[in-house]
């Protein structure tokens, strides 16, 4: 199997964009001096467990690359790319086995799975807001008190303030469409924003500014 493959195993088809899934809990260790026993996500009420450090990596580097451009989105093809310039290994198998485990999935906007993914995810911020950046007044701060850890364009800064205030990732679309609507006028259709959402939530797992997790009830 080819790289360009490893999209089908996931809920879109290929060139869909990577979504790492899950809240981090920390690594496990059965007692002092011993081995590593496994990393653990949190996703909804379950616990997933990553007994390699190689999976783990792979968990993180989903989240994509800071800085990357927005018009290069991250997907699990440029992915396992990446790791294959770098350290001429195939990530194949252990790409398709995250994803069966439900800690990554791949998404493409424009269709209805997308939709389905949107309805049954949340975004939950981290970080703190820090308001424009005096550098560059079209830009946004995210990190903590004094150290600016991400810099991002206001749209996404929104997705970031008003994301959790939603139940799901569908929601938020909805309410940004209704926001946007003329006064007295017919809100758009959410369909057409959940691309640019999309978008943003990939641009803000690369800067650690949040976490996917499963939708509220």
């Amino acid at each position: 199997m080819n790289t360009g493959d490893v999209a089908t195993a996931g809920r879109g088809a290929p060139g869909g964009l990577l979504l790492p899934v899950g809240h981090y809990l920390g690594a496990v260790y059965p007692g002092p001096g011993e081995p590593l026993a496994h990393h653990r996500l949190r996703i909804g009420d379950s616990v997933v467990r990553l007994f390699s450090e190689e999976e783990f990596g792979l968990w993180v580097l989903a989240h994509g690359l800071p800085g990357r451009p927005v018009d290069q989105p991250w997907t699990p093809s440029a992915l396992a790319e990446s790791v294959r310039r770098r350290d001429r290994r195939d990530v194949t198998p252990l790409l398709h086995e995250l994803l069966a485990e439900g800690a990554l999935a791949v998404v493409t906007p424009g269709t209805e799975e997308a939709v389905a993914f949107a309805r049954a995810h949340r975004f939950r911020s981290l970080l703190t807001g820090l308001g424009i950046s005096p550098d560059d007044p079209g830009r946004f701060l995210l990190g903590l008190i004094g150290q600016p850890l991400a810099v991002v364009d206001e749209p996404t800064y929104e997705l970031w303030q008003w994301a959790p205030l939603h139940g799901n990732i569908w929601d938020v679309c909805r309410a940004l469409v209704e926001i946007d609507a003329e006064p007295g006028g017919r809100p758009g259709d959410p369909h057409l924003v959940l691309g640019d959402v999309l978008g943003g939530l990939q641009a803000l797992l690369a800067n650690s500014a949040g976490y996917l997790d499963e939708a509220r009830s």
